[in-house]
């Protein structure tokens, strides 16, 4: 689930949900993830729109994976990431034996993809160009890791929290379009959650 205190060009604040479940295996073949997205409450448009998202990902080895997918296949009412195809690679890099060290784990994403991840000049020219995104993760310690991202679009930075040792719930709290995107850097709020049926 996810908050922002406003959205892009407007005064109003708005959430989303994203619902989802995984299959299969990403170490043994291949993993597949089916998932709905409800883009907002009712803030910035309909209560509900939203659109549906898969991915297939891989995991080459305990350092690599790779991932490609197609975000907004099918849609209700008009949302900003229909029809987003995409595809990504994620290294993972150990710089001290132990994962309760601090700054123990650098987690490091590149990818390129349309939709979504064009420019914001490319979307405003209605361009069906390709964009790059990308990110770089760092474990600060156990709970705490430090993020910055590139959208395609512009910079965010925030920190992914993990308040409870034996619940799967992470926190979120970032900035979004901190250089230039949009109208200006935007707080937001996301909350995870994760369960193994």
């Amino acid at each position: 689930i996810g908050y922002q205190e406003r959205t892009r060009f407007a005064n109003e604040d708005d959430g989303g949900v994203v619902v989802g479940m995984g299959f299969g295996d990403a170490r043994e073949n291949v993993g597949f993830q089916l998932s709905y997205t409800v883009a907002s409450f009712g803030g910035s448009r309909d209560f509900g729109t939203g659109g549906f998202n898969a991915k297939l990902h891989r995991r080459l080895s305990d350092e690599w994976s790779v991932a490609v997918g197609w975000e907004g296949f099918v849609t209700t009412g008009f949302v900003d990431f229909e029809d987003s195809i995409y595809g990504s690679a994620s290294h993972l890099i150990r710089t001290r034996d132990s994962i309760t060290k601090p700054f123990s784990r650098i987690a490091l994403t590149a990818g390129a993809g349309n939709g979504r991840f064009r420019t914001e000049e490319a979307v405003f020219d209605d361009r069906d160009d390709i964009g790059v995104f990308g990110s770089m993760s760092v474990r600060v310690v156990e709970p705490v890791s430090a993020i910055v991202e590139w959208t395609g679009q512009d910079l965010a930075a925030g920190l992914s929290i993990t308040p409870f040792k034996k619940i799967p719930l992470v926190l979120v709290p970032a900035v979004r379009d901190i250089t230039g995107a949009g109208d200006g850097a935007r707080f937001v709020m996301g909350a995870g959650f994760s369960f193994q049926l």
